[in-house]
């Protein structure tokens, strides 16, 4: 969006009062920050001393785009002002606003134009926060002699609070939907013969739990009956079967769906829980079993195992369930939580734990490149990349010698960063983030124009470095003479030989 089309939408400054009374009477009521600062140092805003939203703002004639991406909304300095706690403020105190949502709703109603990064960090949070609560904890009074020999359970007194506000009260005594899901999801557990999860209570007789038929009954075991009592279920596998028939859970059947949409998900098992994993594969691609012996039969043959099935149909071969499994957990874990995973995998037979590394590397790294890009934003991608991969390389080793395993065991090759502290060491991160193509090149052409005397002394620091004899060189002459063009020619030729000069700090 242009600052043009922003400004047809977004307004954080005053109505004119005489041309739009109406508007000028809903901002001046909604959309005006609290006076802060040395006005009112006690203002809910204040942090240090100092407004954690940041107002009063500047004045700015019009509107702006920034370089992050933020936009600086005009805020003019036009002598329009208003009162709010007694205290006359102008357009630097406005929030941002659209001016009809205001006078429409008579509400505040915070408007800005979309940045990304803010809406998902502004989504999530809400997203996340949980309900408002109050921690309470009741106090006994003091024991008397008839209350003496009373015991008190700080644990079952301490009580979590939420608040429910009038609003969200009304809303659930009337009975509306809380939420709505469309299309619904259907969660559709996997577990292997007789293994299912059994839900009982404490006071139920386990004789009787395991003696229960029903207990047997779940919606996996439920689908392999459906295809052997109805010919057209057998058409569809596990995954699909939800969009074309109904679970009831308090009968424990599947019936034809009828209106309403619905979609299947199978539930999420981790690779190393062995045949349960494999089984899940066969799920989404097996069509009309009838028990868990046809799932792992392929083309007539009837293998011992599941996993033994999956090779049969060629989806272990390339590693693709690996692959498949670090990119649907990249979706939401996070990159230590990817790390962890990987090490998991290599235990569960991987064929090429370099490919699956080299596939994965960017995922697993990305804790490293933003702290890197925190520290020194003027190097290359390409040095993003090299540094992340060594990174986790690292990480990798140290969770595989947890284990008792390393790098080497599993053909991996070895970290050039011997370890995590590189995070936050800019001097080190800019020393080794040079564009070594042009670097070498550019020492190169350099060292072709050192006079004799320069040269002479640019082969003595060389070889100085080279053998390791760590001799210390003073070179003395006068302004001139090229000194600091022999310097840089010595820089250049460093770190195109890939050793860190960090003499020139």
């Amino acid at each position: 969006m242009t600052p043009e089309e922003i400004d047809k939408f977004i307004s954080a400054q005053l109505p004119n009062q005489s041309v739009d009374p109406i508007g000028f009477k809903a901002v001046s009521s909604f959309m005006i920050h609290d006076p802060c600062g040395a006005e009112n140092p006690s203002c809910s805003c204040m942090v240090d001393g100092e407004c954690s939203k940041y107002y009063p703002k500047d004045f700015c004639d019009r509107t702006t785009m920034l370089q992050n991406g933020h936009v600086r909304y005009a805020r003019p300095n036009n002598g329009r002002t208003t009162h709010k706690n007694g205290i006359d403020v102008d357009n630097r105190s406005v929030v941002p606003h659209n001016v009809d949502l205001l006078v429409k709703y008579q509400a505040h109603i915070n408007v800005e134009r979309v940045n990304r990064d803010g809406m998902e960090k502004y989504l999530f949070k809400y997203f996340c926060k949980g309900f408002d609560c109050a921690k309470v904890g009741l106090q006994h009074r003091k024991a008397t002699a008839e209350s003496s020999t009373q015991v008190v359970n700080e644990i079952r007194d301490y009580l979590e609070c939420r608040c429910v506000t009038p609003n969200d009260a009304a809303w659930r005594l009337l009975q509306f939907d809380i939420h709505h899901t469309d299309p619904a999801v259907e969660r559709l557990p996997c577990h292997l013969p007789f293994e299912n999860s059994v839900v009982f209570t404490e006071d139920d007789n386990l004789q009787q739990v395991l003696q229960n038929p029903c207990n047997e009954i779940t919606k996996l075991t439920s689908w392999l009956k459906q295809t052997r009592t109805f010919h057209h279920a057998a058409q569809f596998t596990y995954a699909e079967f939800p969009e074309h028939f109904t679970w009831h859970g308090d009968g424990k059947f599947w019936d034809s769906r009828r209106g309403s949409r619905k979609i299947g998900r199978v539930a999420h098992v981790g690779p190393n829980q062995g045949e349960s994993y494999y089984l899940r594969m066969l799920l989404h691609i097996v069509k009309g079993a009838k028990s868990f012996s046809d799932v792992r039969t392929v083309e007539g043959h009837r293998y011992p195992t599941f996993q033994d099935a999956c090779q049969a149909l060629g989806l272990l071969g390339d590693d693709r369930e690996w692959s498949f499994a670090m990119s649907d957990a990249a979706h939401w874990a996070f990159p230590y939580q990817l790390r962890e995973l990987f090490v998991t995998l290599l235990f569960c037979n991987v064929a090429n734990p370099l490919a699956l590394l080299e596939e994965h590397a960017a995922a697993m790294g990305e804790d490293f490149a933003y702290h890197t890009r925190s520290v020194a934003a003027d190097y290359t991608s390409c040095c993003i990349e090299s540094y992340a991969r060594s990174y986790v390389l690292t990480e990798i080793d140290m969770l595989l010698k947890n284990s008792g395993y390393n790098l080497e065991h599993f053909n991996l090759p070895q970290s050039s960063i011997g370890s995590a502290s590189i995070i936050g060491n800019r001097l080190l991160i800019e020393e080794q983030a040079y564009d070594m193509d042009r670097i070498s090149t550019e020492a190169a052409e350099q060292l072709g124009q050192l006079n004799p005397n320069q040269k002479c002394v640019y082969d003595g620091i060389i070889n100085s470095i080279n053998n390791c004899i760590g001799q210390i060189f003073f070179v003395y002459s006068y302004g001139g003479t090229g000194k600091t063009f022999l310097w840089n020619t010595l820089l250049n030729s460093l770190r195109a030989q890939g050793k860190i000069a960090l003499l020139d700090v």
